[in-house]
């Protein structure tokens, strides 16, 4: 409810893109709803779309022409989709070192996995991806953030706070893609055994030591990876 009667609904937009993927065609469906039902938008600052001075008896025909189009809304969206943010980085920026926006929605994916395979996906976790360490994502103040450090590996920082108030730790200096969801893994697995209820994850790196979770991740992948080692 807005106040006066009338509704707005979020719309999710990764990464601020009105455009139509595969699966979401997010420009069609957007364009098809307001020609229809002519309201009004507000754009917001983490680049999504709220339509606004919906009446009653057209939430549900709305609705339902953005889920016909694959759009997803609050519902359908895990916590840590909603809360990761991405530079564009390549091909846009020429500062970029890898990549972040391109990677962001197949990145998303397999982390949300891991988290459901650990029982944590019910869990805030802010993502932050970066293609260089200028940080326009805001990587250093994530619960968990990649760094571009060179094309296709990324230094991970960890143990920054949901609010953005306290920096994170740097713990591994150039992580391969390819490896990012197993190192991700093993920080779940002990994040799972050891939180508190209702713990954050940057919460919960804090508590610990960005140290102790250094270790584990070395002893897991041992020397079968050189990148495996405290930057």
């Amino acid at each position: 409810e807005q106040g006066d009667g009338k509704w707005f609904l979020g719309v999710p937009v990764s990464s601020g893109r009105i455009i139509d993927r595969a699966d979401e065609k997010v420009r069609t469906g957007l364009r098809e709803v307001i020609q229809t039902h002519q309201m009004d938008l507000v754009l917001t600052s983490d680049q999504n779309i709220i339509l606004c001075d919906i009446e009653e008896d057209q939430k549900e025909a709305i609705e339902t022409q953005l889920k016909d189009h694959g759009i997803k809304l609050l519902e359908d969206i895990s916590k840590l989709y909603r809360n990761t943010l991405a530079c564009v980085s390549l091909p846009t920026c020429g500062k970029a070192l890898a990549e972040a926006e391109r990677i962001k929605l197949p990145l998303v994916a397999q982390l949300e996995k891991v988290m459901e395979a650990h029982n944590v996906s019910q869990e805030t976790l802010a993502l932050r991806i970066a293609g260089c360490p200028n940080g326009c994502s805001r990587p250093y103040m994530g619960d968990v953030s990649i760094v571009g450090r060179m094309p296709g590996h990324y230094a991970l920082f960890i143990g920054g706070d949901f609010e953005g108030t306290r920096l994170s730790d740097k713990i591994i200096d150039r992580v391969p893609y390819d490896h990012l969801k197993d190192v991700f893994s093993i920080m779940m697995e002990h994040y799972a055994s050891h939180k508190n209820d209702g713990e954050k994850y940057g919460d919960f790196v804090h508590r610990v030591g960005s140290k102790t979770v250094v270790e584990l991740i070395v002893a897991a992948l041992g020397d079968q990876h050189k990148w495996a080692v405290a930057a």
